[in-house]
């Protein structure tokens, strides 16, 4: 049956020799230690071998391998380049000259244009802002009367702009529109 942990703190004895332990587990392990005969070998091995490791120096760079560094870095190093890579460098460029050739001296295509929305009517004739209160009846009533129809809005203020019918009178309608001010708090011309 293997030994637990708590019974044989084993795992936990590197830590307790480098002093890394937390406190609670550093008293658990070190009380164990100190009643654990074979718990206590263990440490002194540990530490022992702590002892052998900061004691060894760092070996540095050896002489002899400085030396024949030294030696390779002052060589010159020759390179050689086979015979198909200059052909090939002066191909490649040609090809690029020619399509630099052929993108200035191209024509460029000629682009039909075609707008997204439908063109801004030459009629438009006034903004207005209708009331909360007013009912869809009553601005059909309205519109109808005054002959405009909204061609845009609403915009984020709640502003509408209205288009004069081409068989009515702009003058007339525009009468129309400031005289129900009830429906219409804001009445602006635009041409």
């Amino acid at each position: 049956m293997p030994e637990s942990t708590e019974q044989h703190p084993r795992e936990l004895l590197p830590w307790l020799v480098n002093g890394t332990l937390d406190g609670a587990e550093h008293e658990a392990v070190s009380r164990h230690v100190a009643a654990c005969a074979a718990c206590q070998a263990e440490v002194s091995l540990l530490r022992a071998m702590r002892r052998g490791v900061k004691a060894v120096e760092p070996a540095g760079a050896g002489e002899l391998g400085w030396q024949r560094l030294r030696r390779g870095l002052g060589g010159q190093v020759r390179t050689v380049t086979p015979r198909w890579v200059i052909p090939a460098a002066m191909a490649a460029s040609l090809v690029i000259v020619a399509q630099a050739a052929l993108l200035v001296t191209r024509a460029p295509e000629t682009v039909r244009y075609e707008p997204l929305a439908d063109p801004v009517p030459t009629e438009v004739l006034a903004q207005v802002r209708f009331t909360p209160e007013a009912s869809e009846a009553d601005l059909r009533a309205l519109l109808r009367e005054a002959g405009v129809r909204i061609v845009d809005g609403p915009s984020a203020a709640g502003v509408y702009r209205l288009a004069v019918e081409p068989d009515r009178d702009p003058e007339a309608a525009a009468r129309v529109l400031r005289e129900r001010s009830d429906l219409i708090p804001h009445f602006a011309l635009e041409r």
